[in-house]
């Protein structure tokens, strides 16, 4: 019932400033020369605004301790874009996220009639789950040494150190994907993104 400010969302702030950034990189990846041009626009901006809930070093403990380690286990903090947004449309869900069905079925297929958000949203989820895939690769050997090598954490609390060493593990890696985003841009062609 109340106001939503959008110039005061984080996330909102970061997605239209990477679409200036971008314009700025790429003049004509704004001319919709086909479909997957304004897909590109909107996912890059996403991906952006993701990675960027990653330099939070509170945002990503809460994330850590309240999804036990597991950031495909409702780490939404992290992976929602534009929580209070999503609300003001009358949804308990941010506006977009880097894990819709994420390891429930098949994930959402690529089309060319798409919407551009839809199909940024393709974008966005790939790259998380890579860097997903990643972080497990990363801090399997910090989980198995806290569990006495079964890598199954007990019930409660993680132990802060745990904690501590995954949220860092976290942040390092979400900021080496967006670096690696931001470096593709230069081999990306000038125009027609396809």
């Amino acid at each position: 019932g109340g106001v939503v400010f959008t110039c005061l969302s984080h996330d909102i702030v970061a997605h239209e400033v990477t679409h200036a950034l971008l314009d700025g990189l790429r003049a004509h990846f704004s001319t919709p020369t086909n479909a997957d041009v304004l897909g590109f626009h909107e996912g890059f901006a996403d991906v952006v605004a993701t990675f960027q809930h990653f330099s939070y070093r509170d945002v990503v403990q809460a994330a850590i301790r309240g999804s036990k380690g597991s950031l495909e286990d409702g780490a939404s903090l992290l992976s929602g874009i534009a929580h209070q947004f999503g609300s003001t449309l009358g949804s308990t869900r941010p506006l977009r996220t880097a894990f819709e069905n994420f390891g429930k079925g098949e994930p959402k297929q690529y089309h060319r009639d798409m919407e551009a958000h839809e199909m940024g949203e393709i974008l966005v989820q790939a790259l998380f789950e890579a860097a997903l895939t990643v972080f497990k690769r990363k801090t399997a050997q910090y989980v198995r040494l806290a569990t006495g090598g079964t890598a199954r954490l007990p019930e409660g609390d993680l132990p802060a150190e745990l904690e501590n060493i995954l949220g860092e593990q976290a942040s390092k890696i979400a900021n080496h994907f967006l670096s690696i985003c931001i470096r593709a841009l230069d081999y990306c062609p000038p125009v027609d993104l396809d």
